[in-house]
């Protein structure tokens, strides 16, 4: 009996057609997975800075909301009364650690200090898996004000800085992050050192008539050039 001949489509790959494709394959795949894995950390670097954007930006609100009210009691921390107690730079240092942390919004007294902060948990696993920490404090309140509403923290400076639960639990804190943030990119430590973001703004009771002296002079504290309050 006669072998029947295979045809051209009946063929199969040789064995070294085979290593070469799978060869190919690999240097495909080695090429284009560091660029996936990058992009992917720099989604979730993203998706959490904007969250911690709009829960300092929540905070803050809420304590503005707060102050309209006339409610002195659920405020953050405060430098206390000194005179010129608005450099929240070089005054407010990083958060203390603490392994079992408030949920937000921390419930600050007369003792809480501007050390202290609280968790949010922002993808839903649990409150004991939080996600991000949330400092918040405020500066002490201009004289001109207190001579008109009788000493009442209706005008300050307040400062909130949103840091990530890694660098929370680092150790590695930066002692004073000033105005620093976490921007230097994925590898270069600041996201265990440094705070996502970090945000001053006046806050003033707006029905006060030193309401506009006292928005200008607190808002001068924080920006580069003074505009004048007169």
């Amino acid at each position: 009996m006669k072998r029947r001949l295979l045809n051209d489509s009946e063929k199969g790959l040789t064995l070294l057609e085979s290593l070469v494709g799978i060869m190919v394959v690999a240097v495909v795949i080695s090429l284009i997975t560091p660029a996936l894995v990058v992009g992917y950390a720099s989604r979730i670097k993203n998706y959490r800075t904007d969250q911690a954007i709009k829960l300092a930006r929540g905070e803050i609100d809420r304590v503005r909301l707060e102050v309209e009210r006339g409610n002195y009691t659920n405020l953050p921390p405060t430098l206390g009364q000194t005179v010129d107690r608005f450099d929240l730079d070089s005054q407010v240092p990083a958060p203390t650690p603490n392994p079992n942390p408030p949920a937000c919004p921390l419930n600050a007294t007369a003792a809480t200090s501007v050390t202290e902060w609280c968790a949010v948990d922002i993808n839903g696993d649990g409150q004991q898996n939080w996600d991000l920490g949330v400092q918040t404090f405020t500066s002490s309140t201009p004289a001109v004000v207190y001579q008109q509403v009788r000493g009442k923290p209706v005008a300050f400076l307040m400062g909130v800085r949103v840091y990530t639960r890694a660098a929370l639990i680092s150790g590695s804190l930066k002692p004073y992050p000033r105005r620093e943030t976490a921007s230097g990119g994925l590898t270069s430590g600041q996201v265990l050192s440094l705070p996502l973001v970090t945000f001053y703004t006046p806050i003033v009771k707006s029905d006060l008539p030193t309401s506009r002296f006292a928005y200008c002079e607190l808002n001068n504290k924080i920006q580069v050039t003074s505009a004048n309050c007169n």
